[in-house]
């Protein structure tokens, strides 16, 4: 069809015939590079999956699946209508880029399975936690594009927040690709150094638990205080969940807008006192730094 378009003379130039070359190439890659394949479908695979599903960045047959666990992986193929293939060998083999989404300690394992297919055109994107770009490029035996990402749990409901890391033989369409997944289920901030990803670890990786721990503690005071526990956890949910929102439209800043919530010598402002009094403000502050700092433990471990 393309090649209707085109008089025959111009095969005979030279440069021309160079040049279309060139973009076909250029065409071919991009739809390789375009498929995706996730080793290991465990639970934040199946969150990408379907945010790439139904945001429509994807299609279900540019997806392509490999698990050793292969009832999960029915499992998958039946609910998002994916590709699947038999062995992690022919999935790299089908996909352009390709999502680690295994265990740490899984890692080293499913690279040596796929060692002798991955070249410098694929495009590894690891959501493995603790594992720095040089150790699983060592790994990999090979230089690779690679592309760390630290994703975190709300990403399961579309509402994830995720810092990713790209190496140096990564280029800008790799990035835009990686943002481009995670903006799927949420949203995805570059990190121009590595370590940073500690930091995004600590706060939006380990973050969640901090959140329940509050909305557990909410919930409790509610229910000594009267209410019975099941409106307690709606309204203080809805409460968590509204406050988030006014904060992400709002232009003032979070301590703006807790004045204008605290009247002088109001109920606010009562509890407010118990939370400044009990230090809470530098104990969530401490969580942030001590989850950080294990991070980089765990990095050196790994």
């Amino acid at each position: 069809m393309f090649f209707q378009f085109i008089h025959r003379d111009h095969f005979q130039n030279e440069n021309f015939t160079k040049k279309l070359a060139l973009g076909l190439g250029e065409i071919f890659e991009y739809i390789a590079w375009m498929k995706t394949g996730f080793l290991g479908t465990g639970n934040m695979a199946e969150a990408l999956i379907a945010g790439l599903i139904k945001s429509k960045t994807l299609k279900p047959k540019e997806i392509f699946g490999f698990d050793l666990d292969t009832t999960k992986l029915k499992k998958i193929q039946k609910k998002y209508r994916i590709q699947t293939c038999n062995t992690a060998t022919e999935l790299a083999l089908k996909s352009g880029t390709l999502v680690l989404s295994v265990k740490p300690q899984n890692m080293a394992e499913a690279l040596r399975t796929i060692q002798a297919t991955i070249n410098s055109k694929h495009l590894l994107v690891s959501i493995a936690a603790g594992l720095s770009t040089d150790t699983i490029s060592l790994m990999a035996g090979k230089q690779i594009r690679l592309v760390r990402v630290m994703p975190n749990t709300p990403a399961l409901v579309g509402t994830g927040a995720a810092g990713f890391y790209a190496n140096k033989n990564c280029n800008p369409k790799d990035k835009k690709r990686v943002q481009k997944i995670f903006e799927s289920v949420g949203i995805a901030v570059e990190m121009k150094n590595e370590d940073d990803l500690d930091s995004v670890t600590g706060l939006s990786g380990s973050g969640p638990a901090y959140v329940y721990a509050f909305a557990e503690a909410l919930i409790t005071g509610a229910a000594e205080c009267g209410l019975d526990e099941p409106t307690a956890k709606k309204l203080a949910l809805q409460t968590l969940m509204g406050a988030a929102k006014l904060m992400l439209q709002s232009k003032d800043t979070p301590s703006e807008l807790m004045a204008k919530v605290a009247s002088k010598g109001g109920t606010t402002e009562a509890g407010l006192k118990i939370l400044e009094t009990q230090n809470f403000r530098q104990t969530v502050i401490d969580c942030v730094k001590a989850a950080t700092q294990r991070a980089k433990e765990l990095k050196q471990i790994m």
